[in-house]
C-alpha cells in the first residue's frame, strides 16, 4: 500500500504499480513546470456569459499580475482582477478603455484591428504586446507595445513574413515572440530587443525561423484554418493555440479549437473536443460561434469573482448584439471515494483512482481526498498525485 500526504507530490512514470515506493520516488524531483496540462473543462461555470460591455467583436484576452487586458476589434481594455468581468463598467475606478483612434501612430497608417494580446516583464517593466492588422489597407501584420499601467502607446514593429495577418502573439519565458499567419501549418519565432524597448521605447523585432507544427503522430502538418489566439504555459514547455471560425464547414470544425503543442517536438499533445468530453470547447452549438483569444492565469486563489482554473478561453457569438462567454479549464482532476457522482468535474470528483487515471490528461495533477482506496492498478501516464485533507492510502 502506498500513502500520499499533502507534502508528497510525485510524478509517476510509465508502468509503475501503486505501492512500489522505490519506483515512484525515482521521479519525485521533476520540475513544477512539467505539470501544465490545463485540459479539464470546466474549472467553474462559464463566466462571464452574455453581454458584458466588451462583448461586441471581442478579440482577445491577456493579463499581468493584477489585471485583465481585453481587446475588441478597435478597443483596448484594462480591468483589475477583483472586478466581476460580467458586470464591470468602463468608468469603474482603475478600469481603462481606449479606442484604437487614440493611437495615431497605428491608426493613421490604417491599422483597425486588435488581436489576442500578451504581457511580458523585463528589467522590472511589464509590456503589453498587441497584434494589429487590417486586410483592407494591405498593411503587413504588426505588433504594438503599450505600457500596462496606463495603456500608453510605446512603439510598434511589423512582422514581415505575415503579410496581412497578425491575429495573435505569444512570448516564451526566454523572451522570444511567436505568431503566425491566419491559416497556419507553422509558427514564426522572432527575437525582440528588450533592452532597446526598455531604454529607447523602440520595439525592434527580427525573424529567426519558421517552425512547422505537427499532429499527434509527428508526421502530418497541422492545417489550422483561422488562428485566433496563443499563449505559453509557465515554463514554456506547452503552447496553447486557438483556431476556428463559425463559417468553417463540418470537417474544418473537427480540426479546430484548442491545440496544446509540446514545444520540444512541436507535436500536438492534446486537442479540445467540440460539444462533448472532458476537454470540451463547444462552438458547434453556438449559432455564429467564433473562438476569440485565450490566456493562461492561475486563478484558483479566489481573487477573480466567479472564475477559477488556469486556462481561460473566449467564445464569441456573432449576432447583431454579440454574446460572449469565457470558458475555464484546470489541470486538477479530483478523486473522492465519497463523491455523490463521478464525472470528474471539480464539483463532482471521481470515486476511484482508476476512474480518474482512465481519462486524465498527461502532465495533469490527480488530487485525492484523504482516505483508503483499496485498488490495484498500473499508472501509465506521467502525472502528479497529491492528497488533500490528510493521507490517501492506495492499494490492498
Amino acid at each position: 500500500m502506498s500513502a500520499l500526504s499533502q507534502r508528497n507530490r510525485i510524478l509517476y512514470p510509465l508502468l509503475v504499480v501503486v505501492g512500489v515506493v522505490a519506483g515512484c520516488c525515482a521521479e519525485a524531483r521533476a520540475a513544477e513546470d512539467d505539470y501544465q496540462a490545463y485540459c479539464l473543462y470546466r474549472a467553474g461555470f462559464d463566466y462571464p456569459s452574455g453581454n458584458p460591455p466588451y462583448d461586441q467583436d471581442v478579440q482577445g484576452i491577456g493579463h499581468d499580475q493584477d489585471n485583465w487586458f481585453i481587446t475588441q476589434t478597435e478597443d483596448l481594455w484594462k480591468i483589475p482582477v477583483h472586478y466581476a468581468l460580467g458586470s464591470v463598467e468602463d468608468d469603474d475606478p482603475g478600469v481603462l478603455r481606449n479606442s484604437i483612434e487614440a493611437y495615431p501612430e497605428i491608426y493613421d497608417p490604417g491599422y483597425r484591428h486588435f488581436g489576442d494580446p500578451v504581457t511580458f516583464s523585463y528589467e522590472n517593466r511589464t509590456f503589453l504586446l498587441v497584434p494589429i492588422e487590417n486586410d483592407q489597407a494591405g498593411l503587413p501584420g504588426a505588433v504594438a507595445a503599450f505600457r500596462t499601467y496606463d495603456l500608453a502607446y510605446i512603439s510598434h514593429a511589423i512582422l514581415p513574413p505575415q503579410v496581412f495577418d497578425a491575429g495573435w502573439c505569444a512570448v516564451d519565458d526566454a523572451g522570444f515572440l511567436y505568431s503566425s499567419r491566419q491559416r497556419a501549418s507553422s509558427v514564426f519565432r522572432y527575437s525582440v530587443d528588450w533592452d532597446r524597448l526598455v531604454n529607447d521605447d523602440e520595439l525592434a523585432i527580427t525573424m529567426l525561423d519558421e517552425i512547422p507544427i505537427y499532429d499527434e503522430s509527428g508526421t502530418n502538418l497541422l492545417d489550422l484554418g483561422t488562428m485566433q489566439g496563443g499563449e505559453f504555459a509557465p515554463g514554456s514547455k506547452l503552447l496553447y493555440l486557438l483556431s476556428g471560425y463559425h463559417d468553417d464547414d463540418d470537417q474544418e470544425m473537427v480540426s479546430e479549437g484548442i491545440h496544446v503543442m509540446d514545444t520540444t517536438t512541436w507535436r500536438r499533445v492534446a486537442h479540445s473536443t467540440n460539444g462533448y468530453g472532458y476537454f470540451n470547447y463547444d462552438y458547434s452549438t453556438v449559432w455564429d460561434g467564433e473562438p476569440e483569444g485565450l490566456t493562461v492565469w492561475d486563478l484558483d486563489d479566489g481573487r477573480a469573482p466567479n472564475i477559477s482554473g488556469q486556462l481561460h478561453v473566449f467564445m464569441l457569438d456573432n449576432e447583431a448584439f454579440d454574446d460572449v462567454e469565457l470558458y475555464h479549464y484546470t489541470n486538477v482532476w479530483r478523486v473522492d471515494r465519497n463523491s455523490p457522482c463521478s464525472p470528474g468535474e471539480p464539483s463532482c470528483p471521481f470515486r476511484t483512482v482508476a476512474a480518474a487515471h482512465g481519462v486524465i490528461f498527461p502532465r495533469s495533477e490527480m488530487r485525492i481526498q484523504a482516505g483508503a482506496y483499496p485498488e490495484n492498478l498500473l499508472l501509465t501516464k506521467p502525472m502528479r498525485m497529491t492528497a488533500t485533507g490528510g493521507v490517501a492510502r492506495i492499494g490492498n
